[in-house]
């Protein structure tokens, strides 16, 4: 489990995250909730299922995104089985 507070200045972005299952053999066994400034955008999410096959890019783009209060988008990503949470990279539009 872990947690991105990123700094941004006011106005509206797209948060795009980025995933491929490199070490796991089967798809379904790195299911994780994805949060974007509390808004679940992913739950029991797997990267391979969605990808589609091992070992290919998988993609969230979260659009429209405003800073909080304090200027922060903030990812929370949560494994919700026994292998860890994973991602690969974060960009912000």
């Amino acid at each position: 489990n872990f947690n991105y507070t990123i700094a941004v200045p006011p106005g509206l972005y797209t948060v795009h995250l980025k995933f491929a299952e490199l070490w796991l053999s089967q798809p379904g066994k790195r299911p994780m909730n994805i949060e974007v400034n509390g808004q679940c955008v992913g739950k029991f999410w797997d990267p391979a299922t969605a990808a589609g096959q091992m070992r290919m890019a998988a993609d969230i783009r979260v659009e429209d995104i405003a800073p909080d209060k304090d200027e922060h988008i903030t990812l929370e990503i949560r494994s919700s089985d026994d292998n860890n949470a994973i991602l690969q990279g974060i960009e912000i539009e």
